[in-house]
């Protein structure tokens, strides 16, 4: 067994049928983003949560949903590229599964969370007395704290979004009891959809028949058949894939908000330095009556610091205005790829900022640079009034 620096402990387990499987022992400490790592999986094409009954369902309906598993989610799964993620005991919806990669001869990584306490690993002792086997064709384990069942339901969450990359993902409810809504709620609160397949028992049919449902919670009916639920899981992921493009531009679009305040706090700063250099020359030479040559000794320091101050201010509105264009025109493409939102920076661009014949015709940089350049004359007009003043005096 290894132990990595984050406290998290891997080790290999071989199953009975000769199949190896990587698991991953997490602390009470421990980051989904470090277990992600030592999961060491490829970037998926999507993510898929499966929650649903385990113990609850019967042999009968483990025998009707079987179809659904082999003829949708495993081929599915494997055709996206996808990283599944259950609660990895030999039961229910984690059995159909196993079964249903092991059967097709898909590939996709297959990670079942559970808490430590409540399995047994192949060829080893129990954790407690009751303990439920690991299913013998995932991938992956990770065994959290706990020792009751659904002590891994935040987990398995965690990881779901740590796993995901910014892929797609999305939570499918299989039948399921009082930990599956538990697992529901926890995936609606990380906007991560949910599709319930109806007719399959208990949870999913409660939540398939309710009047009101979250924006976030779809259902389907396994009596519509495979096209039906191949259709629904894809336009999931699409709808899924669309509030993650739409959480990043959300939060590209603040952060570029943020950093056009953080100019016009640049240009403010720059405006008061420069007028409280023109106050202190008002001030020495009306209130305290500065003449003769200290004038051009008390003068000529704050020009020179005036003007220094107008160039430093000249190349931050040159960085700024750099900075913000590249941000303006990631969110333009960000827009491009979302053609059902109003594209409010794509039409603002055409109408106001798009130059015409060569030339910028409207922005607020074309207008900020003059601030610092008026200042600057100012300042090398005063100081070659004064000079020239003093020249005459010393001729005179």
């Amino acid at each position: 067994m290894d132990e990595s620096p984050a406290g998290i402990l891997t080790k290999k387990i071989t199953f009975c049928n000769g199949n190896r499987a990587q698991v991953v022992v997490a602390s009470s400490t421990s980051r989904a983003f470090f277990i992600s790592r030592a999961l060491n999986t490829a970037r998926p094409g999507a993510l898929v949560v499966l929650v649903g009954g385990a113990g609850g369902i019967s042999l009968g309906e483990m025998q009707s949903l079987r179809p659904l598993f082999v003829n949708v989610l495993a081929p599915l799964a494997q055709s996206l590229g996808a990283v599944v993620v259950d609660g990895g005991t030999d039961a229910g919806v984690m059995r159909l599964m196993g079964q249903a990669r092991s059967e097709i001869g898909a590939e996709f990584p297959l990670i079942g969370v559970a808490a430590a306490g409540t399995v047994a690993l192949p060829g080893g002792e129990p954790f407690r007395p009751k303990a439920s086997p690991l299913e013998s064709h995932h991938t992956h384990f990770v065994l959290v704290p706990g020792s009751e069942w659904g002590d891994e339901s935040p987990w398995l969450d965690r990881m779901a979004n740590s796993l995901a990359r910014r892929c797609p993902r999305i939570t499918v409810l299989i039948n399921g009891g009082n930990i599956s809504r538990k697992d529901v709620e926890n995936s609606l609160a990380s906007k991560r959809p949910v599709l319930v397949v109806a007719g399959t028992g208990r949870l999913a049919d409660e939540l398939g028949a309710a009047q009101e449902r979250p924006r976030l919670l779809k259902v389907v009916d396994i009596a519509d058949g495979p096209d039906k639920l191949k259709e629904s899981l894809t336009s999931l992921l699409k709808e899924a894939s669309m509030i993650d493009k739409f959480d990043e531009y959300k939060f590209f679009a603040e952060s570029t908000q943020h950093l056009s305040e953080r100019r016009q706090a640049a240009t403010g700063t720059y405006l008061t330095v420069n007028t409280a250099i023109f106050a202190i020359l008002g001030f020495l030479v009306k209130d305290v009556g500065v003449e003769g040559s200290y004038i051009l000794l008390a003068c000529i320091p704050l020009f020179v610091v005036g003007c220094v101050a107008c160039l430093t201010w000249l190349t931050i509105i040159s960085q700024y205005k750099k900075l913000i264009g590249w941000r303006y025109d990631q969110l333009m493409d960000m827009e491009k790829n979302m053609p059902e939102t109003h594209q409010m920076y794509l039409k603002e661009w055409e109408s106001y900022f798009k130059p015409k014949n060569g030339k910028e015709t409207f922005g607020f940089s074309i207008k900020e640079v003059v601030l610092p350049k008026l200042f600057m004359v100012l300042y090398i007009v005063a100081a070659v009034l004064i000079v020239l003043w003093k020249l005459g005096s010393f001729g005179s």
